[in-house]
Formats: C-alpha cells, structure tokens, sequence
C-alpha cells in the first residue's frame, strides 16, 4: 500500500510521530533534570542535617560548660558523658562534610563550605582549650579551686599568728569574686593579703605561716587567671570567642544556603525556559496538524451536530439521508451516558462538600489542640526551668557556704521548689493520663470517694477549719470513670481550700449530687475569697493565672474542664468577690458505654 501524506490516515500518523518525537526529548531531559533536582535535594538534605548537628554541638557544649564544670565526678575520672556525646556529633559532622565534598554537586559550593568546615574547627580548637581550662581551674578540692581550698583550711591552724577574722575576710573576698565575677574583690584579697603580711612581719611570725599567705595568694591569682582566660562573663575570654565562632557558623551556614538556592534557581529557570521552548514548539505543530485535520473532519462532524440538534425536536427515524449509520442511536447513548455521568458528579460533589465540612471542623479542633501544645511545652519549659535554676542556685551557695544555719535555711528553699515542682508535675501526669486513657467504668461510693479527697488535703493551710457538707441523692454506689471523677473533685476541693477567705467567722464547701441514671448534676459551692468578673473566662484556659504571685500551677482548672469534656459533660461557673464561688457541672451517668454509643452511631452515619 503506497503511502500518501496528504491522507488524513498519514498526516495524523506523522503529527502524531512529530509530536512523540518531542515528548520523548522532553522526557528524556526531564529524566536529566530531575536527576540533577534530586542531586540538589540530597545536597540540601545533607547541608540542613550537618547544620543540625553542629546546633545540636553547640548545645551539648553548653550543656557541659552548665553542668560538668560544677560536676565533681568529672574532676576525679575527667569522664563525662556530655563530651562523649559531643565527640559523636563531631566525628558525625567530619563524616557528612567529607560526604558532601564527595558528591557530584558538592564542588559548586566548596568555597562556603571550606569557610564553614574552617569555623567549626576553629570553634572545637577553642572548646577544647575551654575544656582543659575548666579541669585545670576544677571544682571543690580538685584544681587550682581544690589546691587553694587547701591552702585556705591550713591557713585556720596558724590563728595564733594571723587572726580569724583576716581569714574569714580572704575567704569572703574569694568567694565573692567566684559568685559575682566582680575584680574589684581580687584587689581586695591583696590588699588583705598585704595587710596580714605586714602584721606577720610586725609579730616576728613563723615563716611558715608567711609562705602559706603567699602560696595561698599564688594559687588564688593562678585561678583568677583561669577564670579570665575562660571569661568572667559570655563577652569575654573562651566564652565570647565560642559565642564569636557561634555567629560566624550561623553566618557561614546562611550564606551557604543561600548560594544553594540561588543554584537551585538558576537550575530551576533554565529548565522554565527550555520546557516553555518545547512546549511552545508542540503546542505550534499540534495547532498546525490539528487545524488541518480539524477541517478536513469538520463536514461529518457538523453535520452531525446538527443530526444532534434536530433529534431534540424531530424523529430520528424519518432522516434516512444521514450520511452516518444509526446516527440517534448513537446520540442517544452519548446523551443518557453524559447524563448519567452529570448525575454521578453531583452526587460526588455533594459527599466531598460533607467530606469538606468535617474535614473543616477536624482542623479547627487540630489548630485548638496545637495552640494548646505550643502553649502547654512553653509554660511547661518555664516552670519546670524556674525551680530547677533556682534548685541549682541554691545548691551552689549551700556548697560554697560553712554556717551550718544559713545551710538549712537554703535546705529549707531546695525543699519548697522541689514540692513546687512536684505539684506541676502531678498536674502534668493528670492531664496526660486524661488525654491519653479510655475511660473505664467501674462501681465505688460517690460520698467515700469524696470523703477520701478531703482527708488527702486535710494537712492543707485552713482545711481543719472548713465545714464540709454533702448532700447526695440517689444511690451513692455508682458505676463511672472513678479516676477521673476523682481529678474533677480533687480540683474542686483543692481550690476551695487554697482560696478559702480567713478574714471570715466561718469557711465552708457545700456539695451537692443529684444522681439519675442518666446523668450526675453537681453544685459545688464555697464561700472563699471569689473570682473577679472580668477573669470568669479565662480561668479554663491551660497555665492562666490571675497573677504571677498565684499559687498553683494554673492547670487546675483546664484538667477539670478538659475532664469533664473527656466523659461528655458540661461546666459552668459564677463567682463574687468577697462572697463565694459556685461550679456547676452535669455529667453523664455510666460514660464509657454511653460515648461507645456514640462513636458507634457516628461510624454509621459517616
């Protein structure tokens, strides 16, 4: 069979050979392209991670300068664990740097990445040196601090020839220089130092007393000196080259970044141009070839159209001159098929506005449940940070301090915010016990569970003088979530007494239960020191707290309203000031089946 070009069979053949001749050029440099996207993201992927690393460095080496310099165990095997883990990372940056120079792309950005490899090497070189100036200053008595400590307690043998007083006063000197970082008590030291020098002199003293004033001076300027090379504070010595280095890395890693995109960009519109040329070169000779073909079929196509037009308003049957055979037939399948599928669309569109809609209401509670999180890891963060540096400060000072009295007295502190900080770590396992567990049913007394809460808060401030009164009616055997009823009244309770009102003849709490099968309404009453109107609705909110000097955590409330919400019930509140406050809380009778009930009913009608 000859071949003709200028037959419709043949010019849509070579259309369509011209056209895939295009496509597979266009796909074989999207394959070469998107090779070299993907050697762009690996790139990425290692510069993002060897960034991480050497934050995650940094912050280990932080960690160390906090912790091991006041570790006395690091002193006596120089071993710790923080400079293990910090040499992992290191040995883990060196690994990926040398992978990154290794990969094919990795030559375009050597220039940045020599300055950052340069950096962080300069950076651990000055580590390191902090390292070895942390051990050579020590701790207690290892050190240049253990070494003059020594020379200090012998110094109290020779009080015949050098009065205590002197010698407490050195060691005042010393120690104030070591808390506030202050010179001026280095001047103050010597000068005391010299002082007892000359009465020494004057009393025709001991050389060995002598000798002991200067060596304790030696060894007390030797430490000085460590510290200063270390750095009295973060803008000077070791301290601030590390904290240099550390804003010289952010540098270097921006910049690095930076000419990373700025080659991705180029990358990505050389590719724009080169795909516009040949989508334009296709979309030219598939306009040609179509436009051609388009009119060499438009007769039959027209003439059916209007076949198409006729049959909404004639017999098919009687256009015997139809140049296509069973032309309404045809049309007829066509027309139900697209009707069919108009009808099948509607109803799709239909289900995803549903679908739409839940999904809206899911992210609104998604967007709730993170505003809670970022809300709940900050204040967490803050009080948990607050006691633990204060904890940290005190044990410092107790360290540091020789009165017996004054060592109590910080005991006594340590003690408050170590309870302080079990409290909010309580209300923290509560509320995660609450988000976390299924609720489960099981019988117990309604008025013993009650009267058991009472009894743990008995050693309370107040609690012995509150008249307690509760009223239950209906059967006091129940079968509920105990545990979390539980929290719902421990919360009550332990805020009536807290906020109880001792400028009043009497304090009282008044409970009252009435009990169905179907549900528990709950009034909780108290006449305390009440709650100002304009804070009324904030007092659910998770760490709220009408002032810093507040005691408590500031979770209370929102455990108890997120508990009852947990078991499907509902609260509400009105207070006075000066008066009393009342809660108001109706919850569901036997939870666990009835809320089962409902997801089960909610699976159904999804």
């Amino acid at each position: 069979m000859k071949f003709k070009i200028n037959s419709i069979k043949n010019r849509i053949l070579t259309g369509f050979l011209s056209v895939l001749v295009m496509v597979l050029v266009l796909g074989i440099l999207s394959l070469y392209y998107l090779n070299r996207i993907n050697q762009i993201r690996k790139l990425d992927r290692l510069l993002s991670r060897i960034e991480s690393q050497s934050l995650h460095l940094i912050k280990t080496d932080n960690d160390f300068f906090d912790i091991e310099a006041i570790n006395e165990s690091y002193f006596v095997t120089r071993e710790s664990k923080l400079l293990d883990k910090r040499n992992i990372l290191w040995q883990k940056i060196e690994a990926d740097i040398a992978t990154y120079r290794m990969h094919k792309g990795g030559s375009i950005l050597r220039e940045e990445l020599d300055r950052v490899e340069e950096t962080l090497k300069q950076y651990n070189e000055r580590f390191e040196t902090l390292t070895e100036k942390i051990y050579e200053r020590g701790f207690k008595d290892h050190g240049l601090e253990g070494k003059m400590r020594s020379y200090a307690h012998q110094l109290e043998d020779f009080t015949k020839e050098i009065q205590l007083s002197k010698i407490l006063s050195l060691r005042r000197h010393e120690k104030d220089f070591f808390l506030r970082n202050d010179t001026v008590y280095i001047t103050l030291l010597s000068n005391q130092v010299q002082d007892i020098h000359n009465s020494l002199a004057a009393s025709n003293a001991s050389d060995s007393s002598r000798v002991l004033v200067t060596m304790y001076l030696n060894t007390f300027n030797q430490l000085v000196a460590v510290q200063k090379e270390i750095g009295l504070n973060s803008n000077e010595g070791l301290r601030n080259e590390l904290n240099a280095l550390t804003m010289l890395l952010g540098n270097n890693f921006n910049q690095l970044s930076s000419n990373s995109e700025t080659w991705a960009l180029r990358l990505t519109e050389r590719i724009i141009v080169l795909y516009s040329l040949l989508l334009a070169g296709i979309i030219i000779l598939t306009s040609v070839w179509g436009n051609f073909i388009a009119n060499k079929l438009s007769k039959p196509v027209k003439r059916l159209d209007e076949v198409m037009r006729s049959a909404t308003k004639e017999d098919l049957k009687g256009m015997i001159d139809v140049p296509l055979k069973n032309p309404s037939s045809e049309m007829e399948n066509l027309y139900q098929s697209f009707v069919a599928l108009m009808r099948k669309t509607k109803q799709q569109m239909n289900e995803i506005k549903d679908k739409s809609k839940r999904l809206h209401r899911q992210n609104q509670e998604l967007q709730k449940v993170n505003d809670e999180l970022d809300s709940f890891v900050y204040s967490t963060a803050h009080d948990l940070r607050s006691p633990l540096a204060s904890l940290l400060g005190l044990v410092n000072l107790a360290e540091r301090e020789d009165t017996p009295y004054e060592k109590e007295e910080y005991i006594l502190m340590m003690k408050q915010s170590i309870q302080k900080m079990d409290s909010f770590i309580k209300d923290v396992v509560a509320y995660s016990k609450n988000k976390k567990l299924d609720l489960t049913n099981s019988d117990f007394n309604l008025r013993s569970l009650i009267d058991s809460i009472f009894e743990e808060h008995k050693f309370m401030a107040n609690a012995e003088v509150i008249d307690k009164n509760i009223e239950i009616n209906g059967p006091e055997v129940i079968n509920n979530d105990e545990s979390r009823l539980r929290i719902i009244f421990n919360n009550l309770i332990s805020n009536a007494i807290r906020y109880s009102d001792t400028s009043k003849s009497s304090s009282r709490i008044t409970i009252r239960i009435d009990i169905s099968p179907e549900k528990l309404n709950v009034i909780f009453s108290d006449n305390g020191i009440g709650i100002a109107q304009k804070y009324l609705n904030k007092i659910f909110n998770m760490f709220f707290r009408a002032s810093e000097s507040s005691p408590g955590s500031g979770l209370g409330l929102f455990i108890l309203m997120e508990t009852v919400k947990k078991l499907g019930g509902s609260i509400s509140v009105s207070s006075e000031l000066s008066v009393g406050t009342s809660f108001y809380l109706e919850l569901p009778n036997n939870p666990s089946a009835r809320i089962s009930g409902l997801q089960q009913q909610s699976k159904l009608t999804y």
